[in-house]
């Protein structure tokens, strides 16, 4: 019988990154432990903190990483302040320092090589088209990448090519998963939170672009990769109310997102501890 590798995945979703929090506890309590973790956008900061976390240090809790974010904002509204970014650099509307000053302050190292548990991270190589999974050298690069959003936060250069969001070619980051050979993948998908209203501005126009994208190629997943590893998804379906931009509804998130996630884990679980393969929303499952 061949070696069981088990992946869990975190996509992205902007603020919506702070339900993934709840799995990740749930999962902790249940004494799940991947053998792989795949980070892509947001995902790579969640997937960071779990991939590096050491049990036998006083760290500071993930959630409260989160909560303590409340009251800023991942894009400012002065439109003077923009006008004179694209002056100084037509490559984005924003700068990357928000994203740098998170992980600076709470990721301790800044290898790969000194993950606890294997570490990749996903990105879309601007030069080729090509989807790329980064797992040598900064994590911190490596990140900022992932999280490019373009036109929003410049492309990363790394070995002197040039990356943006990891959303952009692989969605969730399930095929990176299956094709460093996880047999096993548990993943969260946000894009069910991001539903449709009225667009209020560029930011709910892309998250909802992202959505879209994320949604049909999850389809599109589970119906090709799971023919050579059993993909778990559960889609908790919450709503950020301040939209995709604000951090003012993290400890709502949080709280909402702690109330599902033992739920839905314990829903596609097996008898035998396994988990099955299948999209879990709410107490409804669905093959």
């Amino acid at each position: 019988m061949p070696q069981q590798k088990l992946a869990l995945v975190l996509g992205g979703g902007g603020n919506l990154g702070v339900v993934q929090v709840a799995f990740i506890e749930a999962l902790a309590e249940r004494g799940v432990r991947p053998d792989l973790v795949v980070g892509t956008s947001v995902g790579s900061l969640n997937a960071a903190y779990v991939a590096f976390q050491d049990p036998k240090r006083n760290q500071e809790p993930l959630g409260e990483i989160w909560v303590g974010l409340r009251g800023q904002r991942l894009l400012h509204r002065n439109a003077f302040r923009i006008v004179r970014r694209l002056f100084r650099n037509r490559l984005s509307l924003y700068s990357d320092q928000f994203v740098t000053n998170l992980v600076r302050d709470h990721l301790d190292a800044d290898d790969f090589a000194n993950a606890r548990i294997p570490l990749l991270i996903t990105a879309t190589n601007l030069s080729s088209g090509e989807p790329a999974v980064l797992s040598e050298g900064s994590v911190q690069q490596a990140i900022l990448a992932s999280t490019a959003i373009p036109g929003i936060f410049p492309p990363v250069e790394i070995d002197d090519d040039w990356y943006v969001d990891g959303g952009v070619a692989y969605g969730l980051g399930v095929e990176a998963a299956v094709d460093h050979g996880a047999t096993s993948v548990l993943t969260v998908d946000l894009s069910s939170g991001m539903a449709y209203r009225q667009p209020r501005g560029l930011v709910d126009v892309l998250a909802r672009s992202y959505a879209i994208m994320g949604q049909r190629r999850t389809t599109c997943l589970l119906e090709h990769s799971g023919l050579v590893a059993k993909i778990t998804v559960w889609r908790p379906g919450l709503t950020a109310p301040h939209g995709p931009g604000s951090f003012d509804d993290m400890e709502l998130l949080l709280s909402q997102a702690r109330e599902l996630a033992g739920p839905l884990i314990d829903l596609s679980l097996n008898d035998d501890g396994t988990f099955a393969a299948g999209v879990y929303e709410g107490s409804v499952r669905r093959r």
